[in-house]
């Protein structure tokens, strides 16, 4: 039986989302506990230099959450930004989250 044309594309579409995580090792290293644990941030750090978009994700939210420290959206967005050049779709939402969330600063009068 042949689903509906909408619920093919919706399949093809996650295909396409997942398939490029699956490649780069999701979920295959664990979390960091806190950014106190630094083998494991280097290691994400290694591999995100090596281009793998899961890695830069995992960095970038560890210093977006502030594991360890107080969160650091300096350091957080440019790795965050990396991992949606690299694909990773996650952390395309998560830059549109942290990005609407800053504070703009004052508004300018014309």
């Amino acid at each position: 039986m042949l689903f509906p044309l909408r619920v093919n594309r919706w399949i093809a579409a996650a295909v396409l989302l997942v398939a490029p995580c699956v490649a780069a090792g999701c979920g295959t290293r664990p979390r960091p506990a806190a950014a106190s644990d630094q083998a494991t941030l280097q290691v994400y750090a290694a591999d995100c230099d090596a281009n793998h978009g899961a890695a830069c994700y995992e960095l970038g939210e560890a210093y977006a959450r502030g594991d360890g420290a107080a969160p650091d959206a300096g350091r957080a967005l440019p790795l965050l930004r990396r991992a949606c050049a690299l694909d990773y779709a996650g952390a395309c939402v998560r830059v549109s989250q942290i990005t609407e969330t800053e504070d703009p600063g004052e508004p300018t009068s014309p």
